[in-house]
């Protein structure tokens, strides 16, 4: 009985196997929404929205939560934003 010989490719396709992800992005409740997405409903720049938002989740007006979208290629966690 011969051993096969390990080749660069074996090596390749073990390494891309181990760290491929089959992240799937979360599906967003109704009423949850991104800072980007406030500021543009808002007509204000992101940095601003981001100090509104802070401020308001301090004062308990909203209330945030982490959902993966889809962002370009990738699949990222992201905070959302819902008022009470």
């Amino acid at each position: 009985m011969s051993k096969r010989k390990i080749t660069a490719e074996d090596i390749v396709s073990s390494w891309a196997n181990a760290l491929a992800t089959n992240a799937t992005a979360d599906e967003v409740p109704p009423g949850w929404l991104r800072m980007d997405e406030v500021a543009k409903m808002l007509g204000k720049s992101e940095s601003h929205t981001f100090k509104l938002l802070a401020a308001a989740t301090r004062e308990g007006r909203c209330e945030t939560s982490s959902y993966r979208v889809q962002r370009g290629s990738r699949v990222l966690p992201h905070k959302h934003y819902r008022l009470k």
